[in-house]
């Protein structure tokens, strides 16, 4: 499902099973709770490799190197939700963990929940604002913790945004599912 880097060089490969975690020469396992399928991983600001997956967010615990754990950190917020973490993505600062309805922030504060009107897809850090694809239409935007709306008028209505990526200095490449690239 994804896989991430942690500062030693270790790589974190999050599959069906758990989390493999790999030292250039070794496999350690680590499961979510419930054997949860974690659906994606990520290395925050902070050096924690993070993982998300049904009702479930935490991060991997090595203080034992040869007994690796997975802590829970959104018991409070995730459980009986239904909902499934499929992307996580961070700044130097923040991290976002995202399903296709809520976005979770976690900072030096804790954690906070967000709730779109609308159903989403995956968020990125693009420069200082977080970019996150409506479904419906248009793009949320999060900067200096203000939220916009912009609908870019050069993407058809029903165009599904899939993908974004920066662009040069200060533009924004847009991919969509059935009608190609776009700039912003």
């Amino acid at each position: 499902w994804g896989f991430a880097e942690d500062d030693e060089g270790n790589l974190y490969v999050a599959n069906t099973e758990g989390i493999l975690i790999f030292n250039g020469m070794n496999w350690q396992m680590v499961t979510l709770p419930n054997h949860r399928v974690p659906r994606c991983i990520y290395r925050g600001y902070d050096g924690k490799i993070y993982a998300g997956g049904f009702e479930t967010i935490g991060y991997i615990d090595r203080t034992d190197p040869s007994r690796p754990l997975f802590v829970e950190i959104g018991q409070k917020i995730l459980k009986g939700t239904e909902e499934e973490i499929w992307n996580i993505t961070g700044n130097e600062n923040q991290i976002m963990f995202q399903s296709f309805s809520l976005m979770i922030f976690q900072d030096e504060n804790g954690l906070e929940l967000y709730q779109p009107q609308d159903n989403i897809m995956f968020g990125r850090w693009i420069g200082n604002g977080l970019y996150v694809p409506r479904i419906q239409q248009g793009l949320y935007v999060f900067e200096n913790g203000h939220e916009r709306t912009i609908t870019p008028t050069i993407i058809p209505p029903t165009a599904i945004i899939s993908g974004l990526e920066a662009y040069g200095n200060d533009s924004i490449l847009i991919a969509t599912r059935n009608y190609g690239l776009f700039i912003l």
